[in-house]
């Protein structure tokens, strides 16, 4: 965990508006992948109340801000979360009825005792889970994932990115 800490604090200082891979890597080719969509396939999101896991300077809350009825994030990194907001704020989600304002949290590393219990339909993440190397931290996120969400909640994970990824398999 403090390994993942140092990293991230060290990619998200490079990250603005201008130098967006900072972080995630290609930020943009990130935001046309067209697999990310599988990540609801099958359900209807509007109205949901959703979790980003993992959401670095924001790209998903603001590429699904019309998605849900709100769409919040929580990330190990302090500064990824005030890139996070300022992303937000560039593309105007609050400002164009896409989201209420989302709050964003700062987890340890370990556990989302940050955020309280049954609070969201969804909690999703995109190429995060699979840099948490240590099984039981992963393990303990998707208790603390399921308490997180409301009864019936949903939880859509991607761990890879691209075709072809080392051991990518079919949805």
């Amino acid at each position: 965990t403090q390994m993942q800490k140092r990293v991230y604090a060290w990619e998200s200082q490079w990250w603005s508006l201008d130098r967006r891979d900072a972080v995630v890597g290609t930020f943009d080719a990130h935001n046309n992948h067209s697999d990310y969509e599988l990540l609801f396939k099958g359900f209807e999101t509007q109205g949901m109340t959703a979790l980003d896991f993992g959401c670095g300077p924001g790209r998903n809350i603001v590429k699904y801000a019309k998605r849900f009825g709100r769409i919040d994030g929580v990330d190990l990194d302090y500064r990824n979360l005030l890139n996070a907001k300022v992303w937000a704020d560039h593309n105007s989600i609050a400002d164009n009825n896409c989201v209420a304002k989302c709050e964003l949290y700062l987890c340890n590393g370990t556990d989302l005792s940050c955020i309280g219990d049954g609070k969201y339909d969804l909690v999703m993440s995109t190429i995060t889970l699979q840099h948490i190397c240590v099984h039981e931290i992963r393990q303990n996120y998707f208790k603390e994932f399921c308490r997180v969400l409301k009864p019936d909640g949903r939880l859509s994970f991607q761990m890879g990115f691209g075709s072809p990824s080392p051991n990518t398999v079919g949805y």
